[in-house]
């Protein structure tokens, strides 16, 4: 009986936990309270804009992966041994060398370009 109530406890526990997390507040959303000057309404509402568009990025992200896999599938089906190698070598990506010009890089929230300037 005591081992049953253990387990009990410890569901409802796991349950408040994951409701508790479900209504956290989306890191994205905080980093903005602040800056913006938001509502506690305001940052919650962000809240679920961001988790919605992360759910949908990564269900996108799920499907595309099936669809290379599909791709690279019929792809095998066409070339021939020596040819899936000299695709698969041409399909590895390459890096820029240092001394090619990079993009430049954005800077974080929160951060002023002019501070990071070099002087």
């Amino acid at each position: 009986m005591t081992t049953l109530r253990t387990v009990v406890l410890i569901l409802i526990g796991l349950l408040t936990n994951a409701v508790a997390l479900s209504d956290a507040i989306d890191p994205q959303a905080a980093s903005l309270t602040t800056p913006l000057g938001l509502s506690q309404k305001q940052t919650q509402e962000l809240s679920k804009v961001f988790k919605a568009s992360r759910d949908k990025i990564q269900t996108i992200r799920k499907e595309l992966k099936a669809v290379n896999a599909q791709k690279q599938a019929q792809i095998d089906t066409v070339l021939t041994q020596e040819q899936k190698k000299k695709y698969a070598a041409m399909q590895t990506p390459s890096y820029p060398k240092e001394s090619e010009p990079q993009p430049p890089q954005m800077m974080p929230m929160g951060i002023d370009a002019e501070l990071t300037k070099p002087k």
